[in-house]
């Protein structure tokens, strides 16, 4: 049988399967087998100075999260949630799915799980410093729409169109067909919908900022034809009668 020099100046056998593992794993300049398996998984828990072996599901997921020197097993779903979610040193498991909503919205140091649906959108809505939901859609429109810290709902149908217009840091619907056409036209910062054949010809031509829809049509070819920062129509009217 192998014995250890009592320095413990000795490098420990590759194939030491056979030492007394208490022994190897109070050693503390030798490298620990890579398949102790078979040691104590409370005793390695508790040492700070070696490396948790990778397949360590047998150790107690309790003890695993007190430690705030160890990595956290990469399958660590068998450690206790409530645990995991009150130490602020760790990173929060991929599939957190089981963890309480609530908690995790009020910490501010956690990354907010990415199907985090089952949150309360209006806790999540307070909170400054968390990324929205990108199907915030059950989250309250109004109460959206007057942060202007937080980016639009892609799909904002739903929001009020008065409310939107009239705030000059967000970004107009592309379906904004609802809105309101005058005061969509007297907003010198917004960009005209490309479908605004709804919208007053006679102030859409007076405007000078504007781009001219590319179907204007319904417009006056009068005044069309007098503006001189105005893109001439293709079919213009009693084209014979003017003067060359």
């Amino acid at each position: 049988m192998l014995q250890m020099n009592s320095e413990n100046l000795w490098k420990v056998n590759t194939t030491a399967a056979q030492q007394n593992l208490t022994t190897e794993m109070t050693v503390n300049k030798s490298k620990v087998n890579e398949t102790a398996a078979q040691q104590n998984p409370a005793t390695d828990m508790t040492m700070n100075k070696w490396k948790v072996n990778e397949t360590v599901a047998q150790q107690n997921p309790s003890t695993n999260m007190t430690t705030n020197k160890t990595k956290i097993n990469e399958t660590a779903a068998q450690q206790n949630l409530p645990t995991n979610m009150t130490t602020n040193k760790w990173n929060v498991n991929e599939t957190a799915v089981q963890q309480n909503p609530s908690t995790n919205m009020t910490m501010n140091k956690w990354k907010v799980n990415e199907t985090a649906a089952q949150q309360n959108p209006t806790t999540h809505m307070t909170m400054n410093k968390w990324k929205v939901n990108e199907t915030a859609a059950q989250q309250n429109p109004t109460t959206h729409m007057t942060m202007n810290k937080w980016k639009v709902n892609e799909t904002a149908v739903q929001q009020n169109p008065t409310t939107n217009m009239t705030m000059n840091k967000w970004k107009v619907n592309e379906t904004a067909a609802q809105q309101n056409p005058t005061t969509h036209m007297t907003m010198d910062k917004w960009k005209v919908n490309e479908t605004a054949a709804q919208q007053n010809p006679t102030t859409h031509m007076t405007m000078d900022k504007w781009k001219v829809n590319e179907t204007a049509a319904q417009q006056n070819p009068t005044t069309h034809m007098t503006m001189s920062s105005g893109r001439l129509m293709r079919q213009q009217p009693n084209k014979t009668q003017q003067h060359i």
